[in-house]
């Protein structure tokens, strides 16, 4: 009841806002330009969050290939580690997936889920060759990490069912072959996500943190604010009711439904959802890495201290309140664990500060998805 008394709290101070602070009275410090908040983020967490991704998608690549070489139960353990390095740097980017994620269509290429088990199988079927080039036009469901998930993790429970598909004469080529080529297109896709960002390509990060001086897609640098307190709100709200609520029965009166969980033959559904939290936690803090700079506290901060300090209390309890819940997710559901309903609970109130809170603070006026609800 004390939580929710505190949130109804932060609420009422991003409404009020406009009127003084909760307490404090007018006394806020000097207010952080915003550009010089975007300029830091790109810089101190975005390109080297991107950096690290392709880097982990390139070790996976050559984990495949070292993997079909040997086709043994050292490689395949060596690959699988290889390929959840790489989810959890996808998921930690997930925060930042507006720009060149949708213009370059990143989720479709890289995240396209759940995956197709069934197309996966009828592809392996037929003869069309696969390649890093040919993906492209097979379709999404062959593409990406969650079609490399089914691979190396899909199956009956156990690594020698999955390593004795792969063994397997000519039908264990074909896997590997789709394997080999998913690797390949990984890599590239993830090159020219970096490359769109990068100064030394497509400098989206210029566009970003010019916003408000000289940036064509934000004339004012509040259009920036704009797009990614939003993105922020929706990709929050996608975590509450896609990847918990939805296998919850939140959606549906209290039906469960386990197979509708994120990474399911991995079991990595609590994971992608700690790392993506913790991807929040770096543009909070604008620290990643061992770099360290200005995040969106500090742009909050100097507008409402007691808010931002509030937050990051509340990203830590969404934080432990998944780490709470026994893993599998799934299984968790089956067997109503304790700690599902705290862990929802929790990310809610993730939510309610961005979309209410800060929201108001900093002049968003917020959109909610299709997925928002209680």
């Amino acid at each position: 009841m004390k939580l929710r008394w505190f949130g109804l709290y932060l609420f009422l101070c991003g409404v009020i806002f406009s009127f003084g602070s909760c307490s404090q009275g007018n006394n806020f410090q000097s207010q952080v330009e915003t550009t010089q908040v975007l300029k830091a983020l790109s810089e101190n967490v975005i390109l080297p969050s991107l950096e690290d991704l392709l880097q982990s998608g390139k070790v996976l690549a050559e984990s495949v290939e070292g993997f079909c070489q040997l086709r043994d139960e050292a490689s395949l353990a060596t690959v699988q580690q290889a390929w959840r390095h790489t989810q959890a740097q996808l998921k930690r980017s997930e925060f930042f997936g507006f720009g060149p994620y949708k213009t370059l269509d990143i989720q479709s290429k890289v995240d396209f889920w759940p995956a197709r088990p069934e197309n996966i199988e009828a592809a392996l079927q037929g003869d069309e060759a696969f390649s890093a080039e040919s993906l492209g036009g097979i379709g999404v469901t062959l593409r990406g990490l969650p079609a490399v998930e089914y691979l190396l993790f899909g199956g009956s429970a156990g690594s020698d069912s999955i390593l004795e598909k792969f063994v397997s004469g000519g039908a264990g080529d074909r896997r590997c072959e789709l394997l080999l080529a998913q690797g390949g297109d990984l890599v590239s896709t993830l090159g020219n996500y970096l490359n769109a960002w990068s100064p030394s390509g497509g400098d989206y990060a210029a566009t970003l943190y010019l916003a408000g001086e000289g940036s064509f897609e934000f004339p004012q640098a509040q259009d920036a604010v704009n797009l990614w307190v939003n993105h922020l709100t929706t990709s929050i709200e996608i975590l509450k009711d896609v990847k918990l609520g939805k296998p919850l029965g939140k959606s549906s009166g209290g039906e469960a439904f386990p197979e509708l969980v994120e990474s399911p033959f991995a079991e990595n559904s609590l994971e992608n959802m700690r790392h993506n939290i913790e991807g929040l936690n770096n543009l909070w803090f604008g620290d990643y890495g061992g770099r360290s700079g200005l995040g969106f506290f500090d742009l909050v901060h100097s507008r409402n201290p007691i808010v931002a300090e509030s937050v990051a209390t509340i990203i830590e309890r969404a934080l432990s309140g998944v780490e709470g819940v026994p893993p599998p997710l799934a299984a968790a559901i089956l067997e109503k664990s304790d700690g599902l309903e705290t862990a929802f609970q929790n990310i809610r109130d993730l939510r309610n500060v961005f979309s209410a809170s800060i929201s108001g603070i900093l002049g968003v006026n917020p959109f909610f998805s299709d997925t928002d609800g209680d």
